[in-house]
C-alpha cells in the first residue's frame, strides 16, 4: 500500500496535434530538431508550410533555420522583414494570427504572393531576457481558424525551439573558448 495519489490515464489520439509534435520531435536536437519541428508542425496543424527563423536584428532580416513547404524541406534563405507578417510578430513579441487575406494585408510582400499564401500564424522565439531570437510560423493556402489550441501549441513549441537555439549558441561559445584556450596553451 502506498500513499501516492493515482492519476487518471491521459491518452492522446494518434491524430492529436500535440501527440504528433511530441513524437515527431522527442529524439531530435540541434538542426535536426528544427527540421523535425517544422515538418511535424505543418502536419499537426494541417498547414502547407511551417518555418522557424533566426532574427538578424541589425540587418532587419530573418534567416531560416528550417522551412517545410508542400511536403519537403527547402534550402535555407534570408528575407527582409519590412511589410511582412513576420515583422508584426517580431515587433509585438506575441502570437499573431492573420486568418485570411494575408496578401491583401501585406501587399508589398513578394514572398507571400509567390507562395500563394492566404493565412499566417506566428509566434516569437524569446530568450530569458525577453529578447527576440527569431520566430516560428505556419502559412497556409486556405484560411486558418482562430483556435486557442493552435495558439497554445505554437507557444509551447516556440519555447522549446528558443531553448534549443540558446543551447546551440551556448555550445558554440564553449567550443570557441576551448579552441582559444588550446591555442594559448
Amino acid at each position: 500500500m502506498n500513499d501516492f495519489p493515482s492519476f487518471p490515464e491521459c491518452v492522446l489520439e494518434a491524430d492529436d496535434p500535440l501527440r504528433i509534435l511530441l513524437e515527431g520531435t522527442a529524439n531530435a536536437t540541434g538542426e535536426l530538431f528544427f527540421e523535425k519541428l517544422v515538418e511535424n508542425m505543418a502536419r499537426a496543424l494541417d498547414t502547407r508550410d511551417a518555418w522557424i527563423t533566426e532574427y538578424l536584428a541589425d540587418l532587419g532580416r530573418l534567416r531560416t533555420l528550417a522551412f517545410w513547404s508542400k511536403g519537403a524541406l527547402l534550402p535555407a534563405f534570408e528575407i527582409d522583414i519590412v511589410d511582412t507578417p513576420c515583422e508584426v510578430v517580431l515587433i509585438k513579441a506575441e502570437t499573431v494570427l492573420f486568418p485570411d487575406k494575408i496578401q491583401v494585408l501585406f501587399p508589398h510582400s513578394q514572398k507571400l504572393k509567390e507562395m500563394g499564401a492566404v493565412s499566417y500564424m506566428g509566434v516569437p522565439l524569446l530568450d530569458l531576457n525577453g529578447t527576440t531570437l527569431g520566430h516560428l510560423a505556419v502559412i497556409h493556402n486556405r484560411p486558418l481558424p482562430d483556435d486557442p489550441k493552435r495558439h497554445a501549441i505554437l507557444r509551447i513549441f516556440a519555447a522549446r525551439a528558443s531553448a534549443e537555439m540558446q543551447r546551440i549558441r551556448a555550445e558554440a561559445q564553449v567550443k570557441a573558448h576551448e579552441e582559444k584556450l588550446s591555442h594559448l596553451v
